[in-house]
């Protein structure tokens, strides 16, 4: 209704406009053409509500709409010279302003595709995909903090796919990083405070500051919507005690150390969160081995609880690579170990200090396990001859049954505690670190040591199913 008509020209006959693409609470998106580089742009218009066009002008009719438009056209014209002077490839491009029609105008990018949230409602995405595109977004919004500025609307509808490459744009709550709270904003931009489930707590605050970490808390939860179909629940709800459901309990699949990464970007305290896109983008990776040269020190201990659970890695090939790391404790291998499945017989690196805790733990379980069998059988064999021989004397040997099975026990204990305490800290349990089946199709590795997983992962990347 007060969007320009078709074949307007702006700026001196430099742009005609074609139609309109996008309208939000501050103003109105065209696609336009640019005659002079033959080339189509986007150009937003400045027209917050309050203001009425009266044939191509934009005028305030509201009583406090005058002052409140002139300060979002001063914005307009400040964000255009601090946008103008970034470039990045995952970020929309802002190349001029010009004041026209009593109002401000922006020239920017036209990126043409759809939408992350269109993508997310048609089809399920991969994490590896999923992951590129957010760590390239990272990457703008990196470039967006070096230039002073935080977007504070990042979502998956903001969010473009051009030819599979993720371009940020709309910049309706950009602010300077030197002024990011609300008490200096316009009054119609401090009734914004960003999207429900993506914006972080302190953008609803009045005089809360306003950081990076503010825009990567939105870039978490996007991830997260990427990898759930489903927006994470917002941060006044989990601020009242509604807890957050992890994305792994609704991708069962995913990698521990990656929903664990989503969840700290959607702290509520900012401090908590990542501070800068390299930090952002390195929580989201898996823990590196150290390059594998003979002259390194042994990696330092990572401190892991000593449990049952197994981090699975599923290849094409039945013959992987295995890393120079000993499989319990990801420490350099010097020895190997005989893992025996119904699938075949593998040579698993290990270092001497976990193949001894290994063997310990072997011998603590096979004399307990022979030591009841025998004490058991001849516990039987001497009620047999009490039977046959209608005597009381074979049940003399009764104690030393009893004696027998005490003693495997006793023993068994006792190397399964020296088991226990040659574990390091970075070791699983006592059981076997390593399993290995084959289902007709793919090999399922099953790996204790999160490490050692990873790198296994990482070795063998071209066969990860």
């Amino acid at each position: 209704m007060f969007a320009l008509a078709p074949q307007t020209s702006l700026h001196n006959g430099a742009f005609v406009i074609q139609n309109v693409i996008g309208r939000g609470g501050f103003g109105i998106t065209y696609r336009a053409r640019d005659l002079a580089s033959e080339r189509d742009v986007a150009i937003k218009e400045c027209f917050p509500s309050g203001c009425e066009r009266h044939e191509n002008q934009v005028v305030a009719v509201e009583f406090w709409a005058h002052s409140n438009a002139q300060a979002l056209q001063n914005r307009f014209r400040a964000q255009a010279e601090r946008l103008g002077a970034l470039s990045h490839p995952n970020l929309a491009r802002v190349w001029e302003c010009f004041e026209e029609n009593g109002t401000v105008y922006l020239v920017m990018e036209l990126v043409v595709g759809p939408t992350l949230l269109q993508v997310i409602e048609e089809r399920e995405i991969s994490v590896a995909q999923a992951q590129e595109w957010i760590e390239k977004l990272a990457g703008a919004l990196g470039a967006l903090h070096d230039g002073g500025l935080l977007h504070l609307d990042v979502k998956p509808e903001n969010v473009v796919l051009r030819d599979n490459e993720p371009i940020l744009l709309d910049f309706d709550l950009v602010q300077r990083q030197d002024d990011a709270d609300n008490t200096t904003r316009p009054l119609a931009l401090a009734m914004q405070c960003g999207t429900p489930g993506y914006a972080p707590l302190e953008q609803y605050a009045q005089s809360a500051k306003l950081s990076p970490a503010s825009d990567f808390h939105a870039l978490g939860a996007t991830f997260y919507h990427l990898l759930t179909t489903q927006a994470p629940l917002g941060a006044i709800d989990r601020a009242a005690g509604t807890p957050l459901v992890a994305p792994l309990e609704i991708r069962p699949l995913l990698a521990p150390f990656l929903s664990e990464a989503i969840v700290r970007t959607l702290e509520i305290k900012s401090e908590a969160r990542p501070a800068s896109a390299r930090e952002f983008i390195a929580s989201l990776r898996p823990p590196e081995a150290p390059e594998e040269d003979d002259n390194d020190a042994p990696a330092a201990p990572q401190l892991m609880t000593h449990g049952t659970g197994f981090y699975r890695v599923v290849l094409t090939t039945k013959t992987p690579i295995f890393p120079s790391r000993c499989t319990c404790c990801h420490d350099k291998s010097n020895a190997t170990w005989l893992l025996i499945s119904p699938s075949g017989r593998w040579e698993i690196p290990f270092c001497e200090a976990c193949l001894k805790h290994q063997n310990t733990a072997k011998a603590a379980g096979a004399v307990t396990f022979w030591g009841s069998i025998l004490s058991l059988g001849l516990a039987l064999l001497v009620v047999g001859l009490s039977f046959v021989a209608s005597s009381l004397w074979p049940l003399l040997l009764g104690p030393v049954c009893i004696v027998l099975n005490f003693a495997a026990l006793s023993y068994g204990a006792l190397k399964s505690s020296r088991a226990e305490e040659m574990l390091k800290n970075q070791c699983g349990d006592l059981t076997q670190p390593a399993t290995y089946t084959f289902n007709g199709q793919v090999h399922i590795w099953r790996f204790k040591n999160r490490l050692f997983a990873a790198d296994f992962k990482k070795k063998n990347a071209d066969f990860v199913v």
